[in-house]
């Protein structure tokens, strides 16, 4: 909220599906700071709003803006020459979030055609084997899956992204905190108060 950070912050819009849509809804369920650093946050410090992660990360690389909350993918601007660095937020003290995105859910469709099958992959999926499978294989250099599960290797996991026991985490996975008509709502009054 410093003065100096006024016109050069950028943030993953709010509005699409994705990485800004999902922090957007982290912060606002943050007990620490919630609707009213949202509030404070896109109201004034003169915020950009951009849709494309890439043009996001480029304008961060030339300069034009000094952050860029909420971004990902650090590693192919930074293979390309450009001058980004990441801030390790999972060192962070305070509240970090789990939820799954966009590839951590599983569902039962009612009537499916082979039910016993897909409950025989689905109990296959949630053991030992299944969720060390699953988690090997979701991880990418962009991309962390840390399964939930906590008697199983982590070894795909680089070390300081790994959940650290004590810390109070937020599962975001909730029907409450999954709804994200609480945090459009803000963000309809905030733009309105512009």
């Amino acid at each position: 909220m410093k003065p100096k950070w006024r016109g050069k912050l950028v943030f993953l819009d709010p509005w699409q599906r994705g990485r800004g849509r999902v922090s957007a809804r982290f912060i606002y369920h943050l007990p620490e700071l919630g609707p009213s650093f949202l509030t404070r946050l896109f109201s004034e410090t003169d915020i950009t709003l951009s849709r494309d992660d890439r043009q996001a990360m480029d304008w961060l690389g030339v300069g034009k803006f000094s952050l860029c909350l909420f971004c990902g993918n650090v590693e192919s601007p930074r293979v390309q020459g450009l001058p980004v660095e990441e801030f390790n937020t999972y060192a962070w003290r305070g509240s970090a979030a789990i939820f799954s995105g966009s590839n951590g859910n599983l569902a039962l469709m009612n009537q499916a055609p082979h039910p016993n099958a897909a409950r025989v992959f689905i109990n296959w999926l949630l053991s030992k084997e299944g969720q060390t499978s699953f988690q090997k294989g979701m991880n990418t250099p962009d991309l962390v899956m840390e399964s939930m599960r906590v008697d199983i290797p982590k070894d795909p996991i680089p070390p300081e992204r790994r959940r650290v026991p004590g810390v109070n985490y937020i599962l975001m996975d909730t029907p409450e905190k999954s709804d994200q008509e609480p945090v459009n709502k803000l963000f309809k009054e905030i733009i309105k108060s512009k």
